[in-house]
């Protein structure tokens, strides 16, 4: 059995995902739930973005500077997209989904951003599922943190969806921390949806079904099937 942590005792927990799996809902939950801070690796300097939209989701996930979640003030989140590194050894909490919904969503995400080549949407999905340039890709990323030695807990994205509270609560204990009760609600994703509709889309699993193509499904298939039929996942 794992030794409960008390929130204000200091710990760094990784919270990793390939993109688009749910790191931002997540720091956000715990957050509005249990008031728990986060920092994202990508800013490391910086506490909020001076772009509104994104300034307004960073304060409903707790940002705050990574110097200050890595110093030890109580339990915190680091975001993580990277592969995982055998040579750290802080505990980690790794979001996992379904490959073509994340793979569907990080597309939309791409075609969005600033500097973007303009192609469409097939030919984008096309190049994440075959590339492993981005994060090493999606099996490649997740089977990094699979074969992890220290302290990892896998969260779906899929159980997070049906129940978030008691998805957080169980993997928090999972690695000893035990948040306080609350009667704190998380923003709907209709509010988060509201603020950057790009980036908080649907919300859903499976929206794979609507968009990705029968040709690109087979290829998936064929990059990614051996550790989506490791973690359950059907065709």
């Amino acid at each position: 059995m794992p030794v409960p942590i008390a929130i204000g005792r200091g710990m760094v927990i990784l919270l990793a995902s390939y993109p688009r799996s749910g790191n931002t809902w997540f720091r956000i939950l715990a957050n509005a739930l249990f008031g728990i801070k986060t920092a994202d690796r990508y800013l490391p300097e910086g506490t909020l973005s001076e772009d509104k939209a994104k300034r307004s989701v960073e304060l409903l996930a707790g940002q705050c500077p990574q110097s200050e979640v890595e110093a030890g003030h109580g339990v915190g989140f680091l975001k993580t997209h990277e592969m995982a590194d055998e040579k750290d050894h802080r505990p980690a909490i790794c979001l996992i989904r379904d490959g073509r919904d994340a793979y569907t969503s990080f597309a939309h995400l791409a075609m969005t951003s600033p500097g973007s080549p303009n192609i469409d949407f097939p030919t984008q999905l096309r190049g994440l599922v075959e590339s492993t340039d981005v994060f090493g890709g999606w099996s490649r990323n997740v089977e990094s943190w699979l074969g992890r030695k220290a302290p990892t807990v896998f969260l779906r994205y899929e159980d997070m969806l049906a129940n978030p509270e008691k998805c957080l609560r169980e993997t928090m204990a999972a690695l000893g921390v035990e948040p306080p009760a609350t009667n704190h609600k998380p923003p709907e994703f209709a509010e988060l949806k509201k603020i950057m509709p790009d980036f908080f889309r649907k919300g859903r699993a499976g929206s794979w079904r609507d968009e990705m193509t029968p040709e690109i499904e087979d290829l998936f298939w064929v990059h990614h099937g051996a550790t989506m039929i490791r973690l359950g996942y059907a065709r």
